[in-house]
């Protein structure tokens, strides 16, 4: 037997560790898969009604504004304040003391550059909608888009799951313009009344107050819906991948269980096998170093054993050849 044969019998077989589902790890997937489902699909139709409301009506912004008294001798006829409700399509104008409303809808292609009148700041108002309106515009856009992959994604069998997460990317770039437009009306609506915000004494308050109406307090919670459903669309994505990755796994196991069975005899014997050989080759590879001619680049194996005290070959039948023990007689 040749030395890479015997170096052969003492190798072990490398083992593969395998990834294994069962059952109870499926049913764990599509409990998640659930409650993702329902959570992506609530917020998601919840965000589209919401949006609406806010986008529909005009209660996004109220203020009050004290008018200065330009001719002392008319301080009766001429108004002392007007308030104002605006939303992104229109703006409603009351001054005192009659307090009637009278609306009008926001130009946003106007002919006039705006100019800012520091004695009345009614006209910032438009302004700052016209400025923020590309980022809503695009906004509710991206939301319809989500939506219709959204439902896609449901009738559509059997199941696209890849519309739910293009879904859930499109819906979170839609929270995203979202935000961008609310902070683009308050930022841009701010810098031009700034100046007014402050009181002009410790007597007399700002000429100018504002606050936010609940059609802007929906928005921003049409935002957060948003963009709990372009989350929850994700996870509910990687949900399904990792449910389905386990069903073929728990098929492939089953399938292999049948070879793992039949084969469990086989691997004794091969281990069996194994420690055999590696007895086996010890005992060639010292049949292999007493078998070889001796020369002067070779150790002697000799040296390195103990000298016994006679040598003798009835004492070492198997250690030693006839004509050897003959010789150190």
């Amino acid at each position: 037997m040749s030395c890479y044969t015997c170096c052969l019998c003492c190798c072990e077989p490398n083992k593969i560790d395998t990834l294994t589902y069962g059952p109870e790890e499926i049913r764990n997937h599509q409990d998640s898969s659930k409650g993702l489902a329902f959570l992506s699909g609530f917020t998601a139709l919840l965000s589209f009604v919401i949006v609406s409301i806010a986008i529909g009506t005009d209660e996004w912004l109220f203020t009050d504004e004290k008018l200065s008294k330009i001719n002392p001798a008319n301080a009766s006829v001429e108004p002392d304040s007007k308030i104002t409700h605006s939303g992104l399509w229109r703006i409603c104008v009351a001054t005192s003391p009659t307090m009637q409303f009278e609306c009008s809808r926001i130009d946003y292609f106007p002919n006039e550059e705006y100019l800012p009148d520091p004695s009345d700041s009614t006209m910032a108002i438009p302004y700052a909608v016209t400025k923020s309106a590309v980022f809503f515009i695009i906004a509710t856009v991206l939301l319809m888009i989500a939506e219709i992959f959204y439902v896609i994604a449901y009738v559509s069998r059997p199941r696209l799951q890849l519309c739910i997460f293009v879904a859930g990317v499109i819906f979170t770039i839609c929270g995203l313009m979202m935000l961008v437009g609310m902070i683009m009306y308050i930022s841009v609506f701010k810098a031009e009344v700034g100046s007014k915000l402050r009181p002009r004494s410790s007597f007399q308050g700002p000429p100018f107050t504002y606050n936010y109406g609940f059609s802007f307090l929906l928005y921003v919670s049409g935002f957060i819906t948003t963009e709990i459903a372009g989350t929850s669309a994700i996870f509910l994505y990687i949900s399904w991948h990792q449910r389905d990755l386990a069903r073929e796994i728990l098929e492939k196991s089953n399938i292999d269980d049948g070879y793992d069975v039949t084969s469990s005899a086989q691997r004794r014997n091969t281990r069996s096998r194994q420690s055999r050989g590696s007895f086996l080759c010890e005992r060639h590879q010292k049949r292999y170093f007493f078998g070889r001619e001796s020369t002067e680049d070779q150790i002697d194996f000799d040296d390195f054993l103990p000298l016994p005290a006679s040598l003798d070959y009835d004492e070492f039948p198997r250690q030693f050849p006839r004509d050897i023990t003959s010789q150190t007689v």
